[in-house]
């Protein structure tokens, strides 16, 4: 029974449908209906229908609803057989297909994204460990003299290697979710009730991730400790 205004009307409410969310990036919770011939006249000032959404009863029906809705616009409009029509028609079916596809592009790029972060990264963790055995050039050989085999060499500087990429992945999930948390924050502000959810699943993949690409870029470095001549890494300055 409250009043509410919309531009200069004054609109009395008869009743409030339940919270539906966001949908297709659309919050249906900030919206209002009123009758078409009043919209047309006091708020649009239009004498046409630019819109309309048909519901069907059944996913089933959806394309026989289509070409029946196509159908009577045609005639409605007077289109001839031959000629093209003056409207546009879609399905839900085609807008997920459409998403779909958006989806998949966005994916693709995304993944390629990752793809050259973790190469960059990659090297800049083998170049890490280089500059990490040849500063520690004696150290390995003293351990090798007193005992220590090329095995318990390369173990180490792998374990070295991995840690430093765990770190990183850390660092990069706290990053991640605070930009995420932000977003969101943005979002329910401009009216979408987006929230904010960090996936287990996603965190556990991510440190599987780093892992792979500490053992993988810093083998060669860990080999090359290995390897050193402790003699020749005695008389290193």
């Amino acid at each position: 029974g409250e009043d509410m205004r919309i531009g200069r009307e004054s609109f009395q409410i008869i009743g409030v449908l339940e919270e539906r969310g966001t949908v297709a990036f659309q919050n249906r919770d900030d919206q209002v209906f009123v009758p078409v011939n009043v919209a047309q006249k006091l708020l649009l000032g239009i004498d046409y229908v630019s819109l309309i959404r048909v519901k069907v009863d059944s996913d089933e029906n959806i394309e026989r609803a289509q070409d029946d809705v196509i159908a009577t616009l045609r005639s409605q409009h007077g289109i001839r057989v031959v000629a093209d029509d003056d409207f546009t028609a879609e399905s839900m079916d085609t807008a997920i297909e459409m998403l779909s596809a958006i989806t998949n592009v966005l994916k693709f790029f995304l993944a390629a994204i990752a793809a050259v972060s973790l190469l960059i990264g990659g090297i800049g963790i083998m170049n890490i460990m280089f500059i990490s055995v040849t500063e520690r050039t004696r150290e390995i050989g003293l351990r090798k003299a007193v005992g220590a085999g090329k095995r318990r060499i390369l173990e180490q500087f792998l374990f070295e290697s991995v840690v430093v990429t765990l770190v990183g992945g850390f660092a990069g999930i706290v990053v991640g979710s605070l930009i995420s948390v932000l977003v969101a924050l943005a979002a329910q502000k401009m009216g979408y009730d987006w929230d904010l959810v960090v996936s287990v699943q996603a965190t556990f993949w991510a440190f599987c991730v780093s892992c792979i690409v500490g053992i993988v870029f810093g083998y060669y470095p860990a080999k090359k400790a290995a390897n050193l001549n402790p003699i020749d890494a005695l008389r290193h300055e």
